[in-house]
């Protein structure tokens, strides 16, 4: 099991990351500093990361501008099946 992140205390993104498989960063690095991530646009504050992930029923990247609205500084593009490789997050989603 894994700790609780700090909500305090930004994390590398690489860190969060972590066993998500090969990633390619544009327009950020390995070692940018991330609040927390979630999936969800409306959950999203300054400092954190955006899932905008393509599923069966949505399509996170229908809400990437919402997400930098609120103050994302990184949005993660992929699908499900990447995000089941990653570190577990929040589950929430939009309906």
């Amino acid at each position: 099991s894994t700790a609780p992140r700090d909500p305090t205390t930004p994390h590398r993104l690489g860190d969060l990351l972590h066993g998500a498989g090969e990633a390619e960063y544009v327009g950020c690095a390995a070692d940018t500093p991330i609040v927390d991530l979630d999936m969800d646009s409306r959950q999203i504050t300054e400092g954190w990361a955006f899932f905008a992930f393509t599923g069966t029923e949505h399509d996170g990247h229908r809400w990437v501008d919402d997400a930098i609205g609120r103050g994302a500084r990184v949005v993660i593009l992929g699908a499900v099946d990447d995000l089941r490789r990653a570190t577990p997050t929040s589950s929430s989603r939009h309906d």
